[in-house]
């Protein structure tokens, strides 16, 4: 999910993302898609 490093993105955004995370949401599409290249920051980063 991309933002402007200008706008807060708000709690809402910052627990879905990590809940995204942690059930491995964006390694399952990246592999999917074939995307090379691309990868998932660690928890917290």
């Amino acid at each position: 999910m991309g933002l402007p490093k200008a706008r807060n993105p708000g709690r809402y955004v910052i627990v879905f993302v990590e809940e995204m995370e942690a059930w491995g949401f964006v390694s399952v599409v990246l592999a999917r898609h074939r995307i090379e290249g691309a990868a998932q920051v660690p928890p917290g980063g």
